[in-house]
C-alpha cells in the first residue's frame, strides 16, 4: 500500500522554512515557538524518510486509498476514512482522533492506556548544540527550555530565581524560543509543568531527551513521561515541589560526581534518540508495523471492522475524559 503524509495547504512550509528543515537551521524553525509543531512532526518526518530512501509523499488532500499519516488535529472532527484508506494519526499534545485506525503517541505510558496506539518519541531539537566541554565543572546557569506557560508559576518568580542564586550561585534563565537548540552555556536543565501530581499522559519527555543529548543534567517533576523513559537518581533527578527542586539543584551544584553520573547515564539512553535512530524507528513503522496493522484491518470482516471502530471511538472518548 502506498504511504502518504497529509498536510492541509496552509500547513505546508514556505520555501524558506523547507530549506531550514533540510539544513537544520534552528533559529528560523524556532522563530514562532511551538507554531512549528505540525512541521516538526509531519514535514520533518517525511523529509528524514525521503532522505533515507523511503518512497512516500506529502499530499494536501486526503487520499481515497493507501496509508495516510497526519496530525490528529488536522483531521476534520467528523472524519471517517473510506474503505480503502488506513489512517495513522500523530496525537502529540492533542486528543486522538476517533476516525483514525492507529494512534502514534509521544508518551510510553499513554500508549499502554489508549487502544490501538504506538509509542513514538519526538525528534531531537533541530540543530541541537551540546554543552561546551570547556565549561568543565562550572555550575553557573540553570535553564528552562520551552514556553514559559509550561513551567510551574512558582519557578517563574523573581523570588525563586533569587533563592536559586543564593543557594547555588547559578542564575536562572527562561531560554527564548530562538535558542531552544542552544545548550552551549547551560549547566543544568529544569522542567515542571506543575506540582499537582497529575500524570500528564499526553506530554512527552522531549526536554529530558534533549538534555541527555546535550550532555546536561536534568531536574524535573516525576510525571509519566519521565518515569517511563528515565530512571530517577540515575539519568535525572526528580522533585515534587519548588522547594525540593531548589534542594536538588543545590545538591547538583555541590556534587560534581553526581552531575557526571547523570550525564553519562543519560547519554547511554540518548543513543536511541538520535536523528539516525529516530529515522530507523520511523522506517520500521512505515515498512512493518503500520502496513501489518492495515492488512489486519483489511482482512477482518465488515462486522469485525465495525466492532473495532466502536471500540476505538469508545477508547478515544475515555481518553478525552480521563487523560490529563
Amino acid at each position: 500500500m502506498q504511504t502518504f503524509f497529509y498536510l492541509p495547504p496552509q500547513h505546508v512550509p514556505s520555501a524558506e522554512r523547507q530549506r531550514a528543515w533540510a539544513e537544520g537551521a534552528p533559529r528560523i524553525l524556532e522563530a514562532s515557538g511551538k507554531k512549528a509543531t505540525v512541521e516538526a512532526w509531519v514535514w520533518q518526518t517525511w523529509g528524514a524518510l525521503r532522505r533515507a530512501g523511503c518512497v512516500t509523499e506529502v499530499v494536501t488532500d486526503i487520499p481515497a486509498k493507501g496509508i495516510v499519516i497526519t496530525m490528529a488535529s488536522l483531521l476534520p472532527p467528523d472524519f471517517c476514512a473510506p474503505q480503502g484508506l488506513f489512517v495513522a494519526d500523530i496525537v502529540a499534545d492533542a486528543l486522538p482522533h476517533p476516525g483514525a485506525h492507529l494512534h502514534l503517541v509521544q508518551n510510553a505510558v499513554h500508549s499502554k492506556k489508549l487502544r490501538c496506539s504506538v509509542y513514538v518519541p519526538h525528534w531531537p531539537q533541530p540543530g541541537l548544540m551540546p554543552r561546551d566541554a570547556q565549561r568543565g565543572h562550572t555550575f553557573e546557569r540553570v535553564c528552562f527550555f520551552g514556553d514559559p506557560a509550561n513551567l510551574d508559576s512558582t519557578l517563574r518568580t523573581k523570588a525563586w530565581a533569587e533563592s536559586l542564586r543564593a543557594r547555588t550561585g547559578a542564575v536562572f534563565e527562561l531560554r527564548s524560543a530562538e535558542r531552544w537548540h542552544d545548550y552551549n552555556d547551560v549547566d543544568a536543565v529544569v522542567a515542571a509543568r506543575d506540582f499537582s501530581g497529575r500524570p500528564q499522559l499526553r506530554k512527552p519527555a522531549t526536554k529530558l531527551h534533549n538534555a541527555w543529548l546535550a550532555g546536561v543534567p536534568f531536574v524535573g517533576r516525576n510525571e509519566s513521561s519521565l518515569v517511563s523513559g528515565g530512571h530517577s537518581g540515575r539519568t535525572y533527578l526528580s522533585a515534587g515541589s519548588p522547594t525540593e527542586m531548589l534542594g536538588r539543584l543545590e545538591e547538583l551544584s555541590r556534587n560534581v560526581e553526581m552531575r557526571e553520573t547523570l550525564v553519562r547515564n543519560g547519554w547511554q539512553q540518548a543513543r536511541e534518540l538520535t536523528n539516525e535512530r529516530m529515522t530507523a524507528r520511523w522506517l520500521d513503522l512505515l515498512k512493518v508495523d503500520i502496513p501489518a496493522a492495515a492488512r489486519r484491518r483489511e482482512s477482518a470482516g465488515r462486522i469485525t471492522r465495525g466492532f473495532e471502530n466502536i471500540l476505538n471511538r469508545a477508547s478515544c472518548a475515555a481518553d478525552r475524559l480521563f487523560t490529563h
